[in-house]
């Protein structure tokens, strides 16, 4: 069973508050069809709680009831008594600008407008009610943003609960510092929601560390309990996968799969919702939601979207064969005894204290054949990740090498990097921001910020590509330390087949690659070679 140890500090649970003062497209809010959600909105995060949904199974009405129940009922200061409910802060995040203005158009603003009760008590059209910022009555305040690439649109406030919304598309770097604005907070509540794609991502890892807990139904004809997959479709309906009889979804309880997840420092409740949860509610039409889409669109789309699984159909792009394959006998980090070459170094910043991201330098020089050939490679951890120690060391290593020009990390490090140039000189360190959506391969040059934007996929599929044709040199495999193999072994192409394209992702570090990249575009930057983009 879950655990409900986090005691509430509301004498409302939220369920009940929704149910009474909710209204959603005229009429008042129910759970009725689906009260299996209601331990999932009660529950008080210990730290995070993660849900992993299906589509279209009422995702975005949980996210915004929880946030308006929330801010509802919830005293700035939980520790003090009598302290008057209000006050509380809520910040939603999604990858895009879009999906943000759905659902603060489609999910908050419908609520808080057609609802006798809220509207009578806690809105107030003096107060602020834009597309970003709702404010109530009695001070709490909703902030709604976007994040894909970069959380600068997220800095400087003050938030006390954080919804990340489909979180399979967001970058862990990315929310580790949006988490930083929950430094002051009392509740410090994160709730994780997303659709799964595959076993690698943002949302697959906070799966992992979850207690995965699952909708366990209780057949009725044999008594035994079923965890909802495939093997429960059939054409009369949703059946028990051990005697073919007919199951109700609504005879079940939630089951953790993973229950020594609790005993895990950084673990959190975490919650699967599949559309087949929803087989008795009226307005579900088995033979067109549920069994057209079994018989007829791919496995990928159909776990993802319906049973609300991963789907792994991606492959990994490197080998560690393929690596050792570029390795030379010679040791990292030690004198370039070969000719005078001209070497550049590779920044990726990573967060101080982080155990997603690091800060990774790598230094290059160009060979005669201008083959790459990796001299130096370092991975900041621990005291040696602070920024005062980096920004002090950093040049010392620049020195060391001799290096010619640094290509820096802008997307984590444009406050490092205008350090960096103060201590190097400004001429010697180019910024360089990865997009995901630039459509050119070749970087492109902002010149108002200053900085090159450069196609994210483009640039790691030369990498890879550089790996596989044995056009980068790396030193002996034994010198190199762990992390940097992993590194380069922990990306996964994603095929969309829909939209005919893809993505590198990972759910692990991946830091080293970053640093190669960045001193390999230093480096076409001075000439040392030319780009080549095959793919």
């Amino acid at each position: 069973m879950i655990n409900k140890k986090a005691a509430p500090v509301s004498t409302i649970l939220r369920s009940q508050f929704a149910e009474s003062f909710f209204h959603l497209n005229g009429m008042p809010f129910s759970l009725d069809d689906y009260a299996f959600m209601r331990p999932i909105y009660d529950l008080n995060p210990n730290r995070v709680i993660t849900l992993k949904t299906a589509r279209q199974v009422s995702k975005s009405t949980l996210e915004a009831n929880i946030i308006l129940a929330n801010s509802c009922t919830l005293p700035r200061d939980p520790t003090t008594p009598g302290h008057y409910p209000g006050g509380f802060r809520s910040l939603y995040v999604s990858p895009s600008v879009d999906q943000t203005k759905v659902f603060s158009y489609d999910r908050i603003g419908p609520v808080i407008e057609e609802s006798p009760f809220i509207k009578k008590h806690y809105y107030n059209r003096a107060l602020r009610n834009n597309v970003f910022n709702k404010t109530l009555v009695n001070r709490a305040n909703i902030y709604l943003r976007y994040a894909l690439l970069s959380p600068d649109r997220l800095r400087g406030m003050s938030i006390d609960a954080i919804c990340w919304d489909e979180a399979q598309d967001l970058l862990p770097d990315v929310m580790e510092i949006v988490r930083q604005s929950m430094f002051t907070s009392k509740y410090k509540w994160e709730w994780v929601v997303g659709t799964p794609k595959r076993r690698q991502g943002t949302l697959a890892k906070y799966w992992r560390n979850s207690t995965q807990n699952e909708w366990a139904v209780k057949c009725q004809h044999c008594d035994k309990y079923n965890i909802l997959t495939e093997f429960n479709i059939s054409h009369k309906g949703l059946v028990c996968k051990y005697c073919d009889k007919m199951l109700d979804p609504r005879i079940g309880q939630w089951v953790a799969t993973n229950p020594d997840a609790r005993k895990m420092a950084n673990s959190n409740e975490g919650f699967r919702v599949s559309q087949l949860q929803f087989a008795n509610a009226p307005w579900l039409d088995w033979g067109q939601d549920i069994l057209h889409k079994y018989e007829n669109e791919g496995r990928a789309v159909f776990f993802n979207e319906v049973l609300g699984l991963e789907y792994d159909d991606g492959v990994a792009t490197l080998t560690e064969a393929e690596i050792k394959a570029c390795c030379k006998d010679e040791y990292l980090n030690g004198q370039w005894y070969g000719p005078p070459r001209r070497t550049y170094m590779g920044i990726d910043w990573g967060p101080a204290n982080s155990n997603n991201s690091y800060t990774v330098v790598a230094v290059m020089a160009i060979d005669e054949y201008f083959v790459p050939r990796i001299l130096y490679m370092k991975r900041f951890v621990g005291a040696e990740a602070n920024f005062e120690y980096l920004h002090d060391e950093i040049p010392k290593i620049a020195n060391h090498w001799k290096v010619s020009l640094i290509g820096g990390d802008r997307g984590m490090g444009e406050a490092s990097n205008a350090e960096l140039r103060r201590r190097v000189g400004k001429e010697k360190l180019f910024e360089f921001q990865h997009s995901a959506t630039l459509k050119q391969k070749h970087p492109q040059w902002n010149a108002k910020g200053q900085f090159y934007v450069t196609n994210r996929n483009a640039e790691m599929g030369e990498f890879f590509n550089r790996v596989k044709r044995k056009q980068i040199v790396f030193p002996k495999f034994e010198s190199i330390e762990k992390p940097h193999v992993d590194d380069m072994l922990a990306i996964t192409v994603d095929y969309d087949e829909m939209h005919n394209r893809m993505a590198y992702i990972n759910d692990e570090p991946d830091d080293t690659i970053h640093a190669i990249i960045f001193g390999l575009m230093a480096a076409r930057i001075g000439g040392a070679f030319e780009s080549t983009y095959i793919y």
